[in-house]
Protein backbone atom coordinates (compact mmCIF):
# COMPACT_ATOMS: atom_id res chain seq x y z
CA UNK A 1 0.00 0.00 0.00
CA UNK A 2 1.39 3.48 -0.87
CA UNK A 3 -0.70 6.15 1.64
CA UNK A 4 -1.26 9.73 0.47
CA UNK A 5 0.33 9.05 -2.84
CA UNK A 6 0.01 12.82 -3.57
CA UNK A 7 2.83 14.00 -1.55
CA UNK A 8 4.92 11.78 -3.52
CA UNK A 9 6.54 14.63 -5.80
CA UNK A 10 8.67 11.97 -7.47
CA UNK A 11 5.63 10.11 -9.09
CA UNK A 12 3.82 12.37 -10.58
CA UNK A 13 5.06 12.94 -14.04
CA UNK A 14 5.54 8.69 -13.95
CA UNK A 15 2.24 7.20 -14.26
CA UNK A 16 3.35 4.40 -16.13
CA UNK A 17 5.64 3.19 -12.67
CA UNK A 18 2.66 3.62 -10.98
CA UNK A 19 0.29 1.47 -13.44
CA UNK A 20 3.28 -1.31 -13.33
CA UNK A 21 3.40 -1.28 -8.94
CA UNK A 22 -0.63 -1.42 -8.93
CA UNK A 23 -0.43 -4.27 -11.53
CA UNK A 24 2.42 -6.08 -8.76
CA UNK A 25 -0.56 -5.84 -6.26
CA UNK A 26 0.16 -2.59 -4.62
CA UNK A 27 -2.92 -0.85 -3.72
CA UNK A 28 -3.14 3.48 -4.14
CA UNK A 29 -4.56 5.69 -0.76
CA UNK A 30 -5.18 9.24 -1.21
CA UNK A 31 -6.00 11.52 1.40
CA UNK A 32 -9.29 12.48 1.73
CA UNK A 33 -8.51 16.17 3.02
CA UNK A 34 -6.36 15.79 -0.67
CA UNK A 35 -9.78 15.90 -2.68
CA UNK A 36 -11.01 19.01 -0.85
CA UNK A 37 -10.79 22.32 -2.34
CA UNK A 38 -7.27 23.69 -2.39
CA UNK A 39 -8.44 27.33 -0.12
CA UNK A 40 -9.20 25.24 2.92
CA UNK A 41 -6.05 24.64 3.37
CA UNK A 42 -4.14 27.15 1.51
CA UNK A 43 -1.70 26.45 -1.36
CA UNK A 44 1.07 24.72 0.37
CA UNK A 45 -1.08 21.85 -0.34
CA UNK A 46 -2.41 22.34 -3.56
CA UNK A 47 -0.03 19.99 -5.33
CA UNK A 48 -1.39 17.59 -3.65
CA UNK A 49 -5.07 18.05 -4.75
CA UNK A 50 -3.55 18.26 -8.23
CA UNK A 51 -2.13 15.02 -7.76
CA UNK A 52 -4.99 13.57 -6.20
CA UNK A 53 -7.54 14.33 -8.53
CA UNK A 54 -5.06 13.47 -11.42
CA UNK A 55 -5.03 9.86 -10.03
CA UNK A 56 -8.83 9.66 -9.21
CA UNK A 57 -9.35 10.90 -12.84
CA UNK A 58 -6.58 7.61 -14.22
CA UNK A 59 -8.83 5.73 -11.75
CA UNK A 60 -5.64 4.61 -9.66
CA UNK A 61 -6.68 4.73 -6.29
CA UNK A 62 -8.04 1.79 -4.61
CA UNK A 63 -8.49 3.86 -1.03
CA UNK A 64 -9.72 6.87 0.15
CA UNK A 65 -8.86 6.99 3.82
CA UNK A 66 -8.25 10.10 6.60
CA UNK A 67 -4.84 11.30 7.88
CA UNK A 68 -6.02 11.80 11.35
CA UNK A 69 -3.91 10.39 13.72
CA UNK A 70 -5.63 11.47 17.17
CA UNK A 71 -9.60 12.72 17.57
CA UNK A 72 -8.76 16.24 19.22
CA UNK A 73 -6.65 18.31 16.67
CA UNK A 74 -7.45 16.68 13.40
CA UNK A 75 -10.59 15.78 11.36
CA UNK A 76 -11.28 13.20 9.27
CA UNK A 77 -12.75 15.04 6.01
CA UNK A 78 -14.13 11.64 5.13
CA UNK A 79 -18.15 13.12 4.40
CA UNK A 80 -16.64 15.74 2.59
CA UNK A 81 -14.11 13.81 0.02
CA UNK A 82 -17.05 11.14 -0.51
CA UNK A 83 -19.78 13.90 -1.53
CA UNK A 84 -16.59 15.11 -3.50
CA UNK A 85 -16.06 12.13 -5.28
CA UNK A 86 -19.78 11.30 -5.68
CA UNK A 87 -20.60 14.48 -7.36
CA UNK A 88 -17.64 14.23 -9.60
CA UNK A 89 -17.16 10.44 -10.56
CA UNK A 90 -20.09 9.11 -9.29
CA UNK A 91 -21.60 6.55 -6.40
CA UNK A 92 -19.69 3.74 -7.43
CA UNK A 93 -16.56 4.66 -7.44
CA UNK A 94 -17.33 6.62 -4.31
CA UNK A 95 -18.48 3.84 -2.59
CA UNK A 96 -15.49 1.21 -3.89
CA UNK A 97 -13.13 4.10 -2.45
CA UNK A 98 -14.70 4.57 0.74
CA UNK A 99 -16.29 1.28 1.55
CA UNK A 100 -16.34 -1.76 -0.97
CA UNK A 101 -12.37 -2.11 -1.54
CA UNK A 102 -11.92 -1.71 2.38
CA UNK A 103 -14.45 -4.81 3.16
CA UNK A 104 -12.60 -6.57 0.12
CA UNK A 105 -9.04 -6.08 1.93
CA UNK A 106 -10.44 -7.49 5.39
CA UNK A 107 -12.17 -10.47 3.54
CA UNK A 108 -8.56 -11.00 1.52
CA UNK A 109 -10.41 -10.73 -1.31
CA UNK A 110 -8.54 -9.32 -4.69
CA UNK A 111 -9.32 -5.64 -5.64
Amino acid sequence: MIAHIERYECLEKNIKLIEKLIEHGVKIQVNAESVLKPKLFGDKHKNYKKRAKKYLDAELVHFIASDMHNMTTRRTYMEEAFNIIEKKYGTTYAFELFSKNQERLLMNKII
